[in-house]
């Protein structure tokens, strides 16, 4: 066999061989009826491939307890997300916890990473389990597409896996939806996808052939491409989690505002101004006065949220307190 035939031969293929000492036997068999049904014929029916065969996709994902928030996020991202894009292409998802089958439920996850046409791994939280599925599909090297809400830091080893990153909000549930709609097809015909797992095993035979036919030129040439390509990945890595770092220290800047008037105001009424913004947002703080003179310029404060500026202007108006603007930035 070749070294590229031998590249593309998936890892885990004992799946399959298993199947096939199955079917030959089955000559050493008893022959059974025909309407008698066997655990080893549903097994082999589930890999059966026909025209008629609807693909399947598996949502490798974290769950969390019943009603805990990990697993009202993920039934979310299910249904308002995962679901309707691959409905498009007329793909049926298996979630992990609605599976119904009975049996050993471990056993039938690992059959659905396997022998599913789609694999969708949510890397948000960097949960165990996750990651030990994600690299089971790996081994596999059948398609799968890694999405992960922004501010994830990928491990080292995946950084480089192209992710999705989403934003856990209304717009975010478009835009996720926009790049599934993108990736899938790409992601269901590409026949060898790249991952970890078989980029190392690439390289470790081409260089086993070559020690192999004392090729001392190539080896180097191979050698120095190897280092080059780690060098590219590593670079890779650190602008990935700097920008990771960078997106969740966006999000977590509280907004902080600037309020004006359109009269001069006297010091003397700053408490009051300061009492009517606590009333219409509670959860300000950092309130303090900017002062000229115990003339009243301005009055700034922070809030862990973008808030309606009109309505607290409308409100102040109301109770005659003359705002001019409310200006907010993080």
């Amino acid at each position: 066999m070749s070294i590229v035939g031998l590249v593309n031969q998936p890892l885990i293929s004992f799946y399959h061989l298993d199947f096939k000492h199955r079917a030959n036997s089955t000559t050493s068999m008893k022959t059974q009826k025909p309407e008698e049904k066997t655990e080893q014929a549903d097994e082999a029916a589930v890999v059966t491939d026909s025209p008629e065969r609807i693909k399947t996709a598996f949502f490798i994902t974290p769950l969390g307890g019943d009603n805990s928030e990990i697993r009202r996020a993920t039934d979310g991202l299910i249904d308002a997300v995962i679901e309707p894009a691959l409905k498009q292409y007329n793909i049926d998802l298996v979630p992990p916890h609605k599976i119904k089958n009975p049996g050993n439920i471990t056993r039938q996850i690992v059959r659905h990473i396997l022998e599913s046409d789609l694999v969708i791994a949510n890397l948000t939280g960097l949960n165990a389990n996750v990651m030990y599925e994600l690299a089971i599909r790996h081994a596999k090297r059948r398609p799968v597409i890694v999405i992960a809400e922004k501010g994830t830091i990928l491990p080292f080893d995946i950084a480089a896996e192209r992710t999705i990153f989403y934003t856990n909000d209304m717009g975010g549930v478009v835009e996720l939806k926009a790049r599934l709609d993108e990736t899938i097809p790409v992601a269901l015909i590409d026949e060898n996808p790249e991952n970890p797992v078989y980029s190392g095993l690439e390289a470790s035979i081409i260089q086993e052939q070559l020690k192999q036919e004392k090729d001392s030129v190539q080896s180097y040439l191979v050698e120095k491409i190897d280092q080059l390509t780690d060098s590219v990945s590593a670079i890779r890595n650190n602008y990935l989690s700097s920008q990771s770092v960078l997106n969740k220290s966006s999000n977590d800047m509280p907004w902080k505002y600037s309020l004006t008037f359109q009269h001069p105001m006297s010091y003397n009424i700053y408490h009051n101004i300061k009492d009517a913004i606590l009333s219409l947002v509670p959860d300000a703080n950092d309130i303090y006065a900017d002062v000229a003179d115990v003339i009243l310029k301005s009055v700034h404060f922070s809030v862990n949220r973008e808030i309606n500026t009109s309505e607290v202007l409308r409100q102040l108006s109301k109770i005659g307190l003359s705002p001019r603007n409310l200006n907010g930035s993080r």
